[in-house]
């Protein structure tokens, strides 16, 4: 998205003020319900300019600054008041552009951190129940170090460590974290001690799916929202310029 695409780019043309009073104000206070956000001080002309628009509304009640400067315009003319909101929504769509990059940028970063958690994971799982004892699920026969090569575990003590955000994570970490009912002396597992981890290794990467999944709704948000205001600030325009050249 292109800053210079807003609606508040400059007009063609300088109309002459136009009054919020009479028949243009009266056209401009639609019949259309809305949920108002609460805009004190704005006035009977700002409220009539806003009316129906609830995105430009919630635009401004985060940007005190640029509320007072818009209460201050319409009570002028609605060209005024325009003008503020033009500069309003280029200072709104540069944050807005800045947060949902975070969002998407961290939704990424994580969904790959899972994805190696996951990867590590089912290489490492098969490995382990060559040496379980399936008859015997309880029995604690499988030597983790033994069973699985060194590279492997390496793998998934730093995909966890980098999923979980450890400044540290040794190999005793990453067994007390998916092995906790292990044989602590001989860090031998059982049957169920590997299933149990397949269990946990799924409990931490859906956790911090949950976390993903928020950052995109978030990301879709904040770009339905920008567009309905660009929308609704368009609209404004055409119907301000409209009445006056009436």
């Amino acid at each position: 998205m292109s800053i210079s695409s807003l609606p508040g780019s400059p007009l063609p043309f300088s109309p002459a003020p136009l009054p919020l009073g009479g028949k243009h104000g009266d056209k401009l206070q639609q019949n259309e319900t809305d949920t108002q956000v609460p805009l004190p001080g704005i006035g009977p002309a700002g409220e009539a300019l806003l009316r129906g628009r609830p995105q430009i509304r919630k635009m401004l009640a985060e940007n005190r600054s640029a509320l007072a400067d818009f209460a201050k315009a319409a009570r002028t003319n609605a060209q005024n008041a325009l003008e503020v909101l033009g500069d309003t929504m280029k200072a709104y769509e540069m944050s807005t552009l800045k947060r949902a990059h975070t969002d998407g940028t961290n939704s990424r970063d994580r969904s790959q951190k899972i994805a190696q958690v996951y990867m590590a994971w089912n290489r490492m799982k098969p490995q382990l129940l060559e040496y379980a004892n399936r008859k015997k699920p309880a029995e604690q026969v499988a030597n983790i170090t033994s069973a699985c090569s060194w590279q492997i575990i390496q793998d998934l003590r730093e995909a966890l460590k980098a999923l979980l955000e450890k400044s540290t994570y040794s190999e005793t970490d990453l067994y007390d974290d998916i092995f906790p009912n292990r044989n602590r002396s001989s860090d031998e597992v059982s049957y169920n001690d590997i299933n149990s981890a397949d269990s946990i290794v799924t409990s931490i990467c859906d956790t911090h799916q949950v976390d993903v999944d928020k950052g995109n709704q978030d990301f879709k948000n904040d770009m339905t929202l920008l567009s309905s205001s660009r929308d609704e600030l368009k609209d404004l325009r055409r119907e301000v310029l409209s009445l006056g050249r009436r």
